[in-house]
C-alpha cells in the first residue's frame, strides 16, 4: 500500500542477542520460527543477521514473543 504513494516501507534491525535469547526460551532455532509464522527463512535469517526488515514481519516476530518491537530494535 504504501508503495503505491512513492513512500519506502519501513524498515528496522533487531538486535541479535535479543532475538537468540526468545529464540532459546521458546526452544526454537531461525528455521522453527520461520515455519511458526510462516515466513521465510531467508527474512528470518536477516533479522537474526542485523540486517534491515520489514516492519510487518518485525511485528509478527514482536507479538509471537509477547514484546514490543522497541524491546527488540538494536540500541544505537
Amino acid at each position: 500500500m504504501s508503495e503505491k504513494r512513492g513512500r519506502k516501507p519501513k524498515e528496522i534491525i533487531f538486535d541479535r542477542m535479543k532475538i537468540y535469547e526468545l529464540l532459546a526460551k521458546h526452544g526454537l532455532n531461525g528455521r522453527g520460527l520461520a515455519k511458526e509464522l510462516n515466513i521465510s527463512v531467508p527474512t528470518i535469517a536477516k533479522a537474526l543477521g542485523e540486517k534491515k526488515i520489514g516492519i510487518e514481519t518485525a511485528a509478527k516476530i514482536a507479538v509471537f514473543f509477547g514484546c514490543s518491537i522497541r524491546e527488540l530494535l538494536l540500541e544505537d
